[in-house]
């Protein structure tokens, strides 16, 4: 009888800390130079208030796209890893790490996403003595237009669109990653047609390849 295949991951190295560390100043630098970019870009836009662009360009629209677009990066990366086998082994841990929970996890932010949804829903209004941020503003966070539909819409958007995008990646990844996509390398399909390598296990039997691994319990800490 073959030994039951091990399920527990390895716990974090400080070098696996240092990486995530690493990801995450780089993610957050790349979210705030949007941000700056946004702000530059949308200050020729008819002063902030430039419809769909003013509202694109403000502080919310670019973390509603920065949101978006980090959702189907991670989608794609992970759908790279989940349909070619050889990916784990040429990309380090640490590098996953670095790339998914670090650079990816602070790029996007939920937290800004969240209280952006709250402002233009006016919660902060309810506060006592204080006053709503966007009532009667004509525009709420800085283009983003104001009301309660404009901060519902700004919360389908982000969740929506960041489920559909991750999926698409997900989608993309598989395929390029595929038995016939670009990537492949003869790792896509396993033994007898499976859907996924193989690796064997200590008694002979092949155990089939399923999602990623983020990081190894094998590897070195």
């Amino acid at each position: 009888m073959a030994p039951e295949a091990r399920t527990h991951r390895a716990p974090l190295s400080a070098l696996d800390l240092g990486a995530v560390a690493l990801g995450g100043a780089l993610g957050t630098l790349l979210r705030a130079g949007g941000l700056a970019a946004g702000s530059w870009a949308g200050a020729g836009v008819e002063g902030g208030e430039g419809g769909v662009a003013g509202a694109l360009l403000s502080p919310s629209g670019i973390t509603l796209l920065e949101n978006l677009l980090g959702a189907g990066l991670l989608g794609l990366f992970l759908g790279l890893l989940m349909a070619n086998g050889r990916l784990e082994q040429i990309i380090p841990r640490r590098l996953r790490l670095l790339l998914t929970t670090g650079l990816l996890g602070s790029f996007t932010t939920f937290s800004a996403l969240a209280l952006d949804g709250a402002l233009l829903l006016g919660m902060d209004s309810r506060i006592p003595g204080a006053e709503a941020s966007v009532e009667g503003a004509g525009t709420g966070l800085g283009g983003w237009p104001s009301g309660p539909w404009s901060g519902i819409s700004l919360l389908i958007l982000s969740v929506g669109g960041g489920l559909a995008l991750a999926f698409a990646g997900l989608l993309v990844g598989r395929r390029v990653g595929g038995e016939r996509g670009p990537l492949a390398g003869g790792s896509a399909r396993g033994p007898g047609g499976g859907s996924g390598p193989t690796t064997p296990r200590p008694g002979g039997e092949p155990r089939p390849g399923g999602g990623p691994r983020l990081s190894d319990p094998e590897e070195d800490g």
